[in-house]
């Protein structure tokens, strides 16, 4: 029988990823051992990676096999998809640490011309930018916050 794996279920999306990782759910289910001290069954982590029954991956399991996967040269291009489908079931869009430092001085920036508008306007422009929010800092959401109850 033919299982069909969703695109943005981040479970379907991770047990894809495994099986296209040179070694596979097997390779994986080493890892897994080597890694946690626990021995896994190559079979035991499919039915894991499928959640079938009560079988439930665990985030630590789901961590270390992102781990895995970026430590093997042929599974980086994807390493990583099952952390952004699982940031988009949250609505959230996560970028590399190089990206989001590049962005904390234009956030820093941005906060600051904001604390030097008079406050009727400081509310209105911190309404502007709450749409683009997503895209900021945890910083600068907090600052955008602070400046509304302002």
């Amino acid at each position: 029988m033919t299982c069909r794996y969703s695109g943005t279920e981040w479970l379907d999306v991770l047990y894809t990823s495994v099986r296209n990782t040179p070694g596979g759910v097997a390779d994986a289910a080493n890892f897994l051992t080597l890694r946690r001290g626990r021995g896994i069954a190559p079979e035991s982590l499919r039915l894991r990676l499928r959640g079938e029954g009560e079988n439930r991956l665990s985030m630590e399991m789901f961590e270390l096999l992102i781990e895995w996967m970026q430590e093997k040269k042929e599974g980086a291009p994807f390493a990583l998809d099952p952390l952004h489908a699982l940031n988009e079931r949250f609505g959230l869009i996560a970028e590399h640490g190089a990206a989001l430092n590049d962005s904390a001085d234009d956030d820093q920036q941005d906060v600051e011309s904001l604390n030097a508008l008079p406050a009727p306007e400081r509310r209105s422009a911190a309404l502007l930018r709450l749409p683009v929010a997503s895209f900021c800092s945890t910083a600068t959401v907090f600052a955008l916050v602070g400046l509304l109850r302002s």
